[in-house]
């Protein structure tokens, strides 16, 4: 019995391996396609910067700094590589 537990959880664990595996590198080379087609591989994110502002009575106040639009890839998975490159 516990053989057959030790079985099942290991084919469950290397078949969610192997679906990670295969949906990064279709992700990537996705990626890559748009790249490489000139199509639009990119998106755009509006970030909003907060202070946060102690008051005496023991609260925090948020104020809103500035909103900015980054560019940001369309991906699942986000690479080190395409990190450093500023993609």
């Amino acid at each position: 019995m516990l053989r057959r537990i030790r079985r099942m959880t290991l084919v469950v664990a290397s078949g969610l391996a192997i679906i990670a595996v295969v949906a990064f590198a279709a992700d990537y080379a996705i990626f890559r396609l748009r790249v490489a087609k000139g199509w639009t591989p990119y998106g755009s994110v509006t970030v909003l910067h907060y202070d946060a502002v102690p008051q005496r009575n023991g609260k925090t106040e948020l104020s809103s700094i500035r909103r900015r639009s980054k560019r940001a890839s369309v991906r699942l998975f986000r690479t080190p590589a395409i990190r450093l490159a500023g993609i």
